[in-house]
């Protein structure tokens, strides 16, 4: 009865007409990202160099620093968005350093990065003899993505929490640094000398070693005397390390897998064991050694005039350090050695100043005029020295250079491969600053892409001639990192075409390497080739032993400062950022970082000046490269082991 009533039709028809639109929503926006995390627990889905979502603390425990994955952007209104997290991708971690601590029945590695919240269990199948406050590193077993739970297994143990040295231990576990050598064998000792190979009788001549006081690895003599036609005669004579050494050895092996000796404050790790670097290779004084030696002709102005090298035998006559040379050549104390050490001294002096004008004049010389090291011992600090760079180290310098250009030359005139250090210029991403700055001193601006030497040369020359502080503060921020290449390169910080070492063959594998393409080429067999790989892993190694020296200078001046949190410390600003400033502590030597936002809020504007020598908020210029300022540690930082302070206006 009611299926073709015209009343109840028109009531449908009206109902229909007056419903509002049905809102279909919009598909959610999936998006792919990496994971970073912050210390308070939440953390942020990098999408783009511009673009970023934030993740709440209950999603970052499903997810680790570094995660690729793939998330679904929830709005939240008045403009904010989450990322929920649906994938992950690709793991961002897989091994973790961390402290053991047991609750109860159950095991527990705790993150040394405190941006990690999550615990990661060990199971009781991978459990060994650990105690509570071990300190180990653990490979990833199990991602905390689907349960929340995350697991792992231990795969060394570094030391425990209280042990002196556990800070050394760990800087040299996570930089992948094994603590000690092989042991030699006795047949890795061996001569490689050939019976009809000539070499040169040298132990006539008074070679001296000039090193620090504790050095023990001694790899290089010189000796010096004036040359008949004006200017000198300079013999640099380098350790022959395959007089011990087997190429391809388990200790020429090891020796690859470090790279180079690491320098900790209180600890050396050698790339060769001790018996090998600090006494049969070592220069010794009053033993016989065998060396390849460099012999060159420095003008009166300081130039290389001409070079020959050769094998040879040496006898170190004394050991002198960078201290009893300096007070000779500055007459303050005569040296307890024969006459002839004496004049050999005095020429290396008069020839490291000519050296030193020539460079001056033809190439770049870093002006750094003091350095600072770390007394310690047994694993504590005793004291922070300041040492000014005296005639002493600047005539060993002087003549590494001259010989590591002498070496690089020759390799190119004979077309034989070797291992160059290039510094190529700068930072892509610095490109607009360095175009500023040609522009202000009115230099052409290198390319952009491919900049050549004399491009680079000529503006690092205008900026030095400039005398202008902020500008070189500015200029130093830019340029790349040094770096061994296996391709010809010049070395624009040094001002030079072309460089490459080769007078540190017990410390460094590179010079090892280079030293062998010498010696091949002066014995007229083919040199080794020299490929990406072998170049990459040096360049790898050198740069871990770095970072190691570099954390455990940073925990040492963390623990050290943490006594002096309330003191007021003058120092230099030498870097500007957007939202950092960095601080040299005078009398110290150490750097520190200054957030911008501790003197500017959220809505300020903080803006650099296009040459990046001043920084401005809300186009008032608050601080300039060079300025000196006070700063106060922050002593929560300090105990998290970050250098930060804040300046005092």
């Amino acid at each position: 009865m009611f299926k073709n009533n015209a009343a109840l039709l028109a009531l449908r028809q009206t109902l229909i007409d007056q419903a509002p639109p049905v809102v279909v929503p919009p598909p959610a926006l999936i998006v792919e990202g990496r994971v970073t995390a912050h210390p308070k627990g939440f953390g942020f889905l990098r999408v783009d160099a511009s673009t970023s979502y934030f993740i709440t603390p209950n999603q970052m425990k499903h997810c680790l620093p570094g995660d690729l994955v793939r998330a679904k952007v929830i709005e939240e209104g008045e403009g904010k968005s989450n990322a929920e997290i649906e994938a992950i991708l690709e793991q961002g971690m897989s091994q973790l350093l961390g402290t053991v601590r047991f609750k109860g029945e159950n095991y527990f590695i705790v993150p040394e990065n405190k941006v990690i919240k999550s615990w990661f269990f060990i199971p009781h199948s991978m459990r060994g003899d650990q105690k509570d406050g071990d300190v180990v590193k653990a490979t990833i077993t199990q991602h905390p993505f689907k349960s929340g739970k995350a697991q792992a297994r231990i795969s060394q143990t570094i030391g425990h929490e209280s042990h002196k040295d556990i800070i050394w231990q760990v800087a040299l576990a996570r930089n992948e640094i094994a603590p000690r050598t092989v042991k030699s064998a006795n047949d890795e000792s061996t001569d490689f000398i050939a019976d009809d190979e000539v070499v040169e009788d040298l132990r006539h001549l008074p070679f001296v070693t000039i090193d620090g006081e504790s050095t023990q690895d001694m790899d290089d003599a010189v000796y010096a005397e004036k040359h008949p036609d004006k200017g000198w005669w300079l013999w640099k004579a380098i350790a022959d390390v395959d007089s011990h050494l087997v190429p391809g050895s388990p200790v020429d092996r090891d020796a690859l897998a470090r790279g180079v000796t690491t320098y900790l404050p209180g600890m050396v790790v050698p790339m060769l064991p001790h018996s090998l670097s600090e006494r049969e290779m070592s220069l010794v004084k009053g033993q016989i050694r065998n060396v390849l030696c460099a012999k060159m002709h420095i003008g009166r102005d300081g130039s290389l005039i001409e070079s020959t090298f050769f094998p040879a035998i040496i006898v170190s006559r004394s050991k002198l350090t960078y201290q009893a040379v300096n007070e000779y050549v500055t007459g303050e104390f005569d040296l307890r050695d024969d006459e002839d050490v004496k004049a050999s001294v005095q020429n290396l002096y008069w020839l490291s100043k000519a050296r030193q004008v020539w460079r001056r004049c033809h190439a770049l010389v870093t002006e750094d005029s003091r350095d600072y090291r770390l007394s310690v011992s047994d694993f504590e600090l005793n004291s922070i020295i300041s040492e000014e760079r005296n005639d002493a180290h600047k005539l060993i310098e002087e003549c590494a250079v001259v010989a590591n250009v002498a070496y690089a030359q020759e390799m190119i005139r004979r077309g034989v491969p070797f291992i160059s250090r290039r510094q190529s210029g700068f930072s892509e991403e610095s490109f607009d600053k360095v175009k500023a700055i040609a522009k202000v001193l009115d230099v052409e601006c290198p390319d952009a892409e491919n900049p050549t030497f004399e491009q680079v040369y000529n503006l690092l020359s205008a900026v030095n001639q400039s005398d202008q502080e902020p500008l070189k503060l500015s200029m130093r921020s830019v340029m790349q990192r040094s770096e061994y290449s296996q391709h010809l390169g010049y070395h624009a910080s040094l001002g030079l075409p072309e460089y490459a070492t080769w007078t540190s063959p017990i410390r460094k594998f590179s010079d090892l390497i280079n030293h062998r393409q010498m010696k091949a080429v002066l014995r007229g067999q083919p040199p080794m080739v020299i490929d990406d790989e072998l170049v990459d892993t040096i360049n790898q190694r050198t740069k871990a032993a770095s970072r190691a020296e570099r954390e455990v200078v940073k925990n040492l001046y963390c623990r050290h400062l943490s006594f002096r949190a309330a003191e007021t410390f003058e120092a230099k600003v030498v870097n500007l950022r957007p939202k950092s400033v960095e601080v040299e502590i005078q009398g110290l030597g150490v750097r520190a970082k200054a957030p911008c936002m501790a003197f500017s809020t959220r809505d300020d504007i903080v803006t650099l000046n296009d040459v990046g020598t001043e920084l401005s908020v809300n186009n008032h210029k608050i601080l300039t490269l060079g300025q000196m300022v006070n700063v106060v540690f922050d002593l929560k930082k300090l105990e998290e082991q970050e250098l930060e302070v804040s300046i005092r206006w």
